[in-house]
């Protein structure tokens, strides 16, 4: 609760208070439709964030709006993927003070 959730105070329609209840039930919701497999096909694809704003109703940052953002972004992100590539790596994980590359053995 303290990263997506964490300046959700009040509800939307409403602007009722919202309740730690209410912000873990959310959450379980989302964590329910984006592991549904037979919804997504795969867990290699993209899901747009239109799809995730329409379908799964989450408020989300678009970076296109700040054009300085969406170069840093962009920039880091190939600025990542070279570095994969040349140092064989598949995948990322990317978390706060953490981060961790892994490549699978064939």
């Amino acid at each position: 609760m303290q990263y997506k959730f964490k300046d959700w105070t009040t509800t939307r329609t409403r602007g009722i208070p919202v309740t730690l209840a209410q912000k873990k039930k959310r959450a379980k919701q989302i964590a329910s439709s984006l592991s549904n497999t037979r919804r997504w096909h795969s867990h290699g694809l993209g899901i747009s964030a239109e799809t995730l704003r329409n379908e799964l109703n989450l408020v989300i940052d678009d970076l296109d709006a700040d054009p300085k953002q969406s170069e840093t972004v962009q920039s880091y992100h190939g600025l990542l993927q070279n570095y994969m590539i040349q140092a064989g790596q598949v995948g990322v994980v990317h978390m706060r003070g953490l981060y961790t590359a892994y490549h699978i053995h064939g």
